[in-house]
């Protein structure tokens, strides 16, 4: 049903309507015509930011917990003496990358237009908190191989992998969308 201000009080009445139902008014029919037209609101905005917080939160909370049951796995079951701490390293930063990368998959796949772009969102409270852990060695404290490695294993796979599963669960949701027209 289309609906057109009252001039008087600015409550939406139906265009076929006779007076205004909070004022009283009697409408002329040059009140209610489609130039007067209610516009109905908007939200994709509001709906963006919300998605995006949703992002910087759920990708640290992502980061946090997978690197935590890593760690703990790798601790506890003695993995570590077995495979290296190399190998440690390299379980931890599949791990993250694996995450990241679901996660992704599944923010592009729930807002496809944005693609690839949500998992800069995702991944961008762990690159914060990596640059500034890089940034400690600029004022001093651990060596330079160990903080360059540091900021690979920090900062590079949530990113890669936030950025490729967003790309592929946008791509996936578009070609599912273009099958479904083909009938």
């Amino acid at each position: 049903m289309k609906l057109a201000s009252c001039p008087d009080c600015g409550n939406a009445c139906s265009l076929t309507a006779i007076s205004c139902p909070r004022c009283g008014r009697i409408m002329q029919p040059s009140d209610l015509s489609e130039a007067n037209l209610v516009k109905p609101t908007d939200y994709s905005k509001l709906i963006n930011v919300l998605v995006y917080a949703l992002a910087v939160i759920s990708g640290l909370v992502i980061f946090l917990a997978t690197y935590g049951i890593s760690s703990f796995i790798l601790k506890s079951t003695e993995l570590v003496s077995i495979i290296g701490v190399f190998g440690s390293r390299i379980i931890l930063i599949l791990s993250i990358l694996m995450s990241f990368f679901v996660a992704g998959m599944l923010f592009g796949f729930l807002r496809d237009k944005q693609g690839w772009k949500l998992g800069l969102f995702l991944a961008s409270t762990v690159v914060i908190l990596s640059v500034e852990e890089f940034l400690k060695f600029v004022f001093g404290g651990s060596s330079v191989v160990e903080q360059v490695v540091n900021l690979i294993l920090f900062a590079f796979p949530p990113l890669a992998g936030g950025c490729l599963g967003a790309y592929f669960g946008a791509r996936l949701k578009r070609n599912r969308s273009a099958n479904n027209n083909i009938v």
